[in-house]
């Protein structure tokens, strides 16, 4: 199983941004933002109400779970792992 971790920012300012994913050590992540705050596509698009937000995605980019605490992500990921 191949897991890539798309972080899509809510920030309105770059600076900021570039400084917590660098503090973090988020680097490794794929890492977006339309730098629009709420007000950006992503969150409408995707009914994101709250951060963080977590989507776990299939191969083909179908949505199969949404956890709502990492807890139920790393469970949700053992699962599949075990199939």
């Amino acid at each position: 199983m191949k897991l890539i971790t798309v972080a899509v920012s809510l920030d309105s300012d770059y600076a900021q941004w570039q400084k917590f994913v660098t503090e973090n050590n988020l680097l490794s992540f794929l890492n977006f933002s339309e730098l629009k705050g709420w007000k950006g596509g992503v969150s409408k698009q995707y009914n994101v109400y709250a951060t963080p937000t977590m989507f776990l995605l299939d191969k083909d980019k179908k949505i199969i779970a949404k956890p709502l605490i990492t807890d139920e992500l790393k469970q949700l990921l053992d699962a599949i792992s075990k199939k």
